[in-house]
C-alpha cells in the first residue's frame, strides 16, 4: 500500500526538506569537485573552452552539473561543450539487424533499441544546456581490433577516444581548451594498482633503459586510463590538456548525485548483449575498493591511506619510482590514438 501525505501542505514541507538535502549534497560534493580543480591547477586562468567527454555513465553526468556551477560561479568566461560518442555499433539512426556478421536476435534487438533510446534522450537533456556533438566512431576497428583483444574494453575505450583526437584535429581546436573526462577515484586506482603488479616492483627508469617498448606501453597506459589529473594530449603544434577533475569520488558518490540530479543515463550493455564476453576487470576492483572504503568509514579510520585516497597512492608510487612523473607521460595520447594507432594496439596486446 503506498503512502499518501495527509495533505497538501504536508506534502510541500516534505518535499522542500527533501530539496534542501538534495542540495546539500550536491554543494558538498561540489567542495569537493572544486578543490581538486584548484589544486592541481585543471582550468589555467587562460582556458576558454571545457570540452566535456559523454559516453552516457553517471560519472560524466555528474561531472557535467559541476562544470555547469562551476562556469556560472567561476569562470563565466568559460564555454561548455560536449561530445558524445556512442557506443562502436553501426547505428545512429535505427538498429542494425547485422552486427559483427551474425544476425541480431530478439533479445539483442530489445537491448539496441533501450540503448538507442537512452542515447537520444541524453543527447536531448544536455542540449537544452550546452552545445552538444555526437562524434563518429570507426567501426572498421571493432574487428581488427577489439574482439582480437584479451582486454577487449580497453581497446573499445582506446576506439572512443581515437575518435575524440581525430574530431580535435578537424575541427582545429585551440590552446585554451581542455578536455575534461568523468574517470572516478576507482579508474585511476585500478590503472594504477594494475601498473603496480606488470612492473614486478622495477622502477620506471629501469624499465625505459632495459625494454625500451615495454616501458611506452606502460606510458601510454598511465596516460590513457586516468593515472595522473592533467595530461597533454600531444596534438601537433597545441597544448590541449585532458583532465580528470573526479579523481577523489569514489562510483557510489557519483551514482548517488546522478540520481539525485535526475540525470539521463545510458547503460553499458556490451557484457548482457554478449553473454560476458566483455566483462571488465576494473568492475571487480572498484567493487573490493568501493567495500573497502565503506568499511574504513564505518570503523572511523583515516580516508587518508593510499588505498583510499588517491593523491596519497600517486604520491607513494611516484615517490617510490613505480610510475614515472608527468613530464614522461605528456604528448603521447594523440601519438597513440592518431597516427600510430597499429603500434598502440600491438604493444598493448601483449
Amino acid at each position: 500500500m503506498l503512502f499518501k501525505f495527509p495533505d497538501k501542505y504536508v506534502y510541500d514541507i516534505f518535499l522542500d526538506i527533501l530539496i534542501k538535502e538534495m542540495l546539500i549534497m550536491f554543494q558538498d560534493k561540489y567542495i569537493k569537485f572544486k578543490k581538486t580543480i584548484d589544486d592541481f591547477n585543471l582550468v589555467p586562468l587562460e582556458t576558454k573552452r571545457i570540452v566535456i567527454a559523454m559516453s552516457g555513465g553517471k560519472d560524466a553526468a555528474a561531472m557535467t552539473h559541476f562544470f555547469m556551477k562551476y562556469q556560472k560561479e567561476e569562470r563565466p568566461d568559460i564555454k561548455l561543450e560536449m561530445l558524445l560518442v556512442p557506443v562502436p555499433y553501426k547505428y545512429l539512426h535505427e538498429v542494425p539487424d547485422v552486427v559483427f556478421e551474425q544476425k541480431v536476435t530478439e533479445k539483442q534487438r530489445k537491448l539496441f533499441e533501450k540503448q538507442k533510446s537512452a542515447m537520444d534522450q541524453s543527447y536531448k537533456y544536455w542540449s537544452e544546456y550546452m552545445k552538444c556533438v555526437i562524434v563518429p566512431v570507426n567501426h572498421e576497428l571493432i574487428e581488427s581490433r577489439i574482439l582480437k583483444m584479451h582486454w577487449s574494453c580497453m581497446i573499445c575505450f582506446h576506439t572512443k577516444m581515437k575518435a575524440f583526437n581525430d574530431y580535435f584535429i578537424d575541427q582545429g581546436y585551440e590552446d585554451n581548451t581542455v578536455f575534461a573526462c568523468g574517470w572516478t577515484k576507482w579508474d585511476s586506482h585500478y590503472t594504477l594498482l594494475s601498473h603496480m603488479l606488470k612492473s614486478d616492483g622495477s622502477s620506471w627508469e629501469k624499465v625505459k633503459a632495459e625494454n625500451p617498448q615495454k616501458y611506452k606501453s606502460d606510458c601510454i597506459f598511465l596516460a590513457s586510463f586516468a593515472a595522473y589529473p592533467k595530461v597533454n594530449i600531444g596534438i601537433p603544434g597545441k597544448r590541449i590538456y585532458r583532465i580528470n577533475p573526479l579523481l577523489e569520488f569514489n562510483d557510489t558518490e557519483t551514482l548517488a548525485l546522478s540520481k539525485e540530479l535526475n540525470t539521463p543515463i545510458v547503460f553499458d550493455i556490451c557484457n548482457e548483449l554478449f553473454e560476458g564476453v566483455f566483462e571488465q576487470d576494473r568492475r571487480f576492483v572498484a567493487k573490493y575498493l568501493d567495500i573497502f572504503s565503506g568499511n574504513q568509514m564505518l570503523l572511523n579510520t583515516s580516508q587518508s591511506s593510499i588505498m583510499y585516497s588517491y593523491r596519497n597512492l600517486l604520491k607513494f608510487m611516484q615517490d617510490s619510482g613505480l610510475v614515472p612523473p608527468v613530464e614522461e607521460i605528456d604528448n603521447l595520447m594523440y601519438e597513440a590514438y592518431n597516427s600510430n594507432f597499429d603500434q598502440m594496439f600491438e604493444l598493448l596486446k601483449k
